[in-house]
């Protein structure tokens, strides 16, 4: 079965008493699981679990949360999709992402092209009985440095598929974006103010623009390809340690980075992936004035 089982009382929630008119509901949890698994490998008409006959487990328990899910989650489908999309003869198949999916995770998996592809059917949370299953390796452990190669092709795969960001469209003059958490559990909109912003803006106005990438934006929220493509065409990017920097695995090569964070508190896992990237990583005080934000930009770029 494409189904987590981690504790009893998952089991009991993936394989409940009342399955098959509650026939099974005298047995022990295991047996139960295995006669139901017994019942819907010998007629598929009447299982109660929707079946299929290859499934891809993308499961991690951690995949309701962003910087898990891009840095940790889906990567780890990157090496077989050109195959499995690619071959004529693949029968269709499904991916369980291990989580009920969200309008975000629906986002980045369209920029994978899987969203409306015929082949393939996205799964959430939900247990279904597989007759082939597939389980990438799963690895936890917030470093980037453990999922190093697919975090990489992903980031190829993303520019294959988008292509190169059209330049000409920007500014001849170079970008900073200001990530601000002005709509999450980290609030730091009263470290990126409007008068921080103003300050730096005015500081930097003969050679940047200074433009904000916030968690409020629903519009820019939504479109997890036009969050790619801020990173993509960002000079330098700016902001606190947490979800929003997983988008520095797109960033274009040479970026500045600064990343606000809490001496003793917050790991290295953005400075490892600013090197994974080719990224110029410079950490800074969570109580640094923009001032002191303006001197590690004009540094990073003599």
């Amino acid at each position: 079965m494409a189904g987590q089982i981690d504790s009893k009382k998952r089991l009991n929630s993936l394989f409940p008493p009342s399955m098959h008119s509650g026939k099974f509901a005298n047995l022990t949890l295991l047996d139960r699981r295995e006669k139901i698994i017994e019942v819907c490998t010998e007629s598929q008409d009447i299982c109660d679990f929707p079946t299929y006959d290859f499934v891809i487990d993308m499961y991690n328990s951690w995949s309701g949360w962003v910087y898990h899910f891009i840095i940790e989650t889906f990567p780890r489908i990157i090496p077989f999709l050109d195959g499995l999309l690619a071959d004529d003869e693949m029968p269709s198949f499904a991916i369980r992402w291990g989580v009920p999916l969200k309008p975000w995770h629906r986002s980045i998996i369209e920029i994978l092209g899987l969203r409306s592809h015929p082949k393939v059917t996205n799964l959430g949370s939900e247990t279904v009985f597989a007759k082939q299953v597939i389980c990438p390796s799963n690895w936890f452990g917030m470093s980037p440095w453990l999922n190093y190669w697919n975090i990489m092709s992903a980031r190829s795969y993303v520019e294959n598929r988008l292509g190169a960001p059209d330049m000409e469209t920007h500014s001849r003059m170079k970008t900073v974006v200001v990530i601000v958490r002005d709509a999450s559990r980290r609030n730091d909109a009263n470290v990126f103010s409007s008068l921080f912003l103003e300050q730096l803006s005015e500081a930097l106005k003969a050679t940047h623009n200074v433009t904000t990438f916030r968690s409020s934006d629903e519009v820019l929220m939504s479109c997890f390809e036009c969050q790619v493509r801020v990173f993509q065409t960002a000079d330098v990017i700016i902001g606190s340690h947490g979800a929003g920097l997983a988008h520095l695995m797109f960033a274009k090569k040479e970026a500045t980075v600064v990343e606000r964070v809490d001496p003793g508190r917050h790991s290295d896992i953005f400075s490892k992936l600013s090197f994974m990237t080719g990224l110029k990583h410079f950490p800074i005080n969570k109580d640094a004035t923009w001032e002191e934000y303006r001197d590690i930009i004009e540094y990073s770029e003599k």
